[in-house]
């Protein structure tokens, strides 16, 4: 019994941490969403920086690509990017 009990707090706590995910991934991506038509109505006007930003999107795929990629540690080699299965490797 106090097994089972251990293994349902661990799922139930698996399930509350994955609610936070969500909600979290929720609302960035909104925040994303308004940040981005923001921009580019910005853009619509006369002497608007042109939509999207080089510099801004740059930025985003690096920390797109960060978040995406698994890093590793090999004793001999160091730090070793692995990259999720499905995705494609850039450099």
């Amino acid at each position: 019994i106090k097994f089972a009990n251990k293994k349902i707090a661990d799922a139930e706590e698996k399930i509350m941490i994955m609610r936070q995910r969500v909600a979290f991934f929720e609302i960035s991506s909104s925040q994303r969403a308004e940040h981005a038509k923001a921009k580019y109505d910005e853009s619509l006007r006369s002497g608007g920086k042109p939509w999207p930003d080089k510099e801004e999107l740059a930025l985003y795929n690096s920390v797109t690509r960060f978040h995406r990629d698994k890093l590793a540690w090999d004793r001999n080699k160091g730090i070793k990017k692995t990259v999720p299965r499905g995705t494609l490797k850039t450099n």
